[in-house]
């Protein structure tokens, strides 16, 4: 599986939470090749997927993987999924800090039930962190909403030798 088919199988993942008022609440994230420039509130709640700048890429030595296989290296890439639910200015912080919350659960249950479908090959998921809080978008935009991070790192073994 390719990076690129990573984007693109978050894209498709939809999360769903109840929120606070009782409402099922289904949030799919914009592709790559849909990513807005801006998102004003009517558009809100989204997910917006992005390459990590400052953790784009590491490399790492090879391993051992377990039943007779081995990996030459890896390269670790981190992929940033961002639930936009509203700007801040817009709603009391105590009235959308329940509904992060509800998100991030949401979130954490439909990532651990869905890794298998993006984990063929030798790209596989690692490691997950989930920070609910202020998202700024797009990035030093001074834009400021309240939202919850997902920062997911995706392995790619360089090569898988049977030993």
């Amino acid at each position: 599986m390719l990076l690129r088919d990573v984007f693109t199988a978050l894209a498709t993942l939809e999360v769903t939470f109840i929120n606070e008022q009782g409402t099922n609440v289904t949030v799919r994230a914009k592709d790559l090749d849909e990513t807005p420039d801006s998102v004003e509130n009517n558009d809100c709640p989204m997910r917006v997927l992005m390459p990590l700048a400052d953790q784009g890429a590491e490399s790492e030595p090879g391993e051992v993987l377990g039943a007779g296989k081995v990996s030459v290296g890896q390269i670790t890439w981190s992929i940033v999924d961002a639930y936009l639910q509203r700007e801040q200015g817009v709603g009391k912080a105590a009235e959308q800090l329940p509904n992060l919350v509800r998100y991030a659960e949401a979130y954490a249950e439909t990532i651990s039930k869905n890794v298998l479908p993006l984990d063929e090959g030798y790209m596989r998921l690692k490691t997950f962190d989930i920070q609910p809080g202020q998202v700024e978008y797009p990035i030093n935009s001074g834009r400021v909403y309240w939202g919850v991070v997902c920062v997911l790192r995706y392995v790619y073994e360089l090569e898988c030798l049977e030993v």
